[in-house]
């Protein structure tokens, strides 16, 4: 096994494979140096809590949690604790005002919504037709966040008027390839 004090871990390739060893390479000497070791703190600081907590408060998974709080750069510190692996600890405050600002989810679907299966049903298309018909820009989906049994998910909605304006023209073309009345589902 490689001692990481001894060979920078940006240098090991994959298997182990020591990238520095390979005949023809040659890297500065400031990159063959180790690299510091970055800022671990050995006690939670009093404004922190740990991922686990803040995922609880914006309410999804702690690696949903971390991928949010980073994107957003709220304040982070990594902490060591005895025996186990590092932690990283959020800023609290910071991460209550990401889990209010979140905090727009729809708890019942407005009526001039429809789902994308009630869109598929009444349009008499498949799903995949449908998402195609989006990509195309015949219709606008619309994301929102809701509130289900199990859990907040964002689901993709279209506007009633939307949709009542793309059926109308998909039995417009329907009758013109093939020369029937218009019929109504």
């Amino acid at each position: 096994m490689v001692r990481r004090n001894i060979i920078p871990r940006r240098l090991i390739g994959a298997h182990g494979v020591k990238l520095y060893d390979i005949q023809g390479l040659k890297y500065p000497v400031e990159l063959l140096q180790e690299e510091p070791e970055e800022d671990v703190a050995d006690a939670p600081p009093a404004w922190g809590i740990s991922t686990a907590e803040a995922a609880e408060i914006l309410g999804c998974r702690p690696s949903s949690a971390r991928d949010v709080m980073d994107k957003l750069e709220v304040r982070k510190q990594k902490v060591r604790r005895e025996g186990l692996p590092p932690t990283w600890y959020w800023d609290k405050s910071q991460v209550e005002t990401v889990a209010a600002a979140r905090r727009d989810e729809l708890r019942n679907i407005p009526a001039r919504y429809m789902s994308a299966h009630e869109v598929s049903i009444y349009l008499g298309i498949s799903r995949s037709t449908l998402f195609r018909y989006v990509r195309a820009g015949l219709l606008i989906a619309y994301s929102v966040r809701h509130r289900s049994e199990h859990g907040l998910r964002i689901k993709q909605f279209f506007l009633r008027d939307d949709v009542r304006r793309l059926r109308y023209h998909l039995n417009a073309l329907r009758q013109r390839c093939s020369g029937a009345e218009p019929y109504e589902l």
